[in-house]
């Protein structure tokens, strides 16, 4: 059930109980052979599939595609407003999903960066309703990445296997083949991943991607989406269920 195709005298019929479902993407360079809207591309499949799955479950919200992006900044076309005012657009969201009485809410990430400000936006609700249930998840997060195949190259990534075979198998017209090539810089120190530090896209690759778009295929985006509208809908049924959250 979308909310946008409801009227408001309708929606006071819809279970309170249902999942709010609110998907966050990004508008941004997908290396040489995505398009700007891949984020929000892939979402928009997978709650259509969410629907079609768990059609008693969820309510799912329009496709939130303006973030934080500022790392991207560098490609033109890429457009971004800042953490802080993300954090207010999220928040701001599930307050009014809230105070229209429902109380679940499940904050659907399809943008790496995004996952740092919304970590902040969670500690913002929690202090401020206590009763509220509200997680966020990035859709990449249920994913087995450890399967041989999949996470080819660094996972998530940015335009590399995950998005590309996603891409091939739910929009193969907008994926430029001949245009995939890997990419991505990876620092030689073993305490890389040690660390925290903050790096532009044109930082750490040279056209815009991480990871290797040439291992990805049709077939492999068909698993991988299966899998991923899989592990959402369990989620999705804990969280309704009362189950996921303390």
């Amino acid at each position: 059930m979308y909310l946008s195709e409801l009227t408001w005298t309708q929606l006071q019929q819809v279970p309170r109980e249902r999942v709010a479902v609110v998907p966050l993407a990004g508008f941004e360079q997908h290396s040489l052979h995505l398009p700007f809207g891949t984020d929000a591309l892939i979402l928009d499949s997978l709650v259509a599939e969410l629907i079609s799955r768990i059609p008693d479950h969820v309510l799912v919200l329009p496709t939130q595609w303006l973030s934080n992006t500022a790392q991207h900044a560098p490609y033109k076309g890429a457009l971004t407003i800042s953490s802080e005012t993300y954090q207010q657009v999220v928040t701001g969201l599930a307050g009014s999903v809230a105070d229209a009485g429902f109380t679940r809410i499940l904050l659907l990430n399809g943008q790496y960066e995004n996952e740092a400000p919304l970590n902040m936006a969670l500690r913002e609700m929690r202090q401020r309703r206590s009763g509220l249930a509200v997680v966020a998840c990035s859709y990449w997060s249920v994913v087995d990445s450890s399967k041989p195949g999949e996470g080819t190259g660094e996972f998530p990534g940015h335009a590399g296997d995950l998005e590309t075979s996603l891409m091939m198998r739910l929009h193969p017209e907008r994926v430029l083949e001949d245009k995939r090539a890997r990419d991505g810089l990876v620092s030689p120190s073993k305490h890389r991943e040690n660390v925290i530090q903050y790096a532009r896209i044109d930082q750490r690759s040279h056209h815009g991607g991480l990871g290797d778009p040439e291992a990805a295929s049709a077939d492999r985006g068909g698993r991988l989406f299966d899998e991923i509208a899989s592990g959402l809908a369990a989620l999705i049924r804990d969280l309704h269920d009362g189950l996921l959250t303390v």
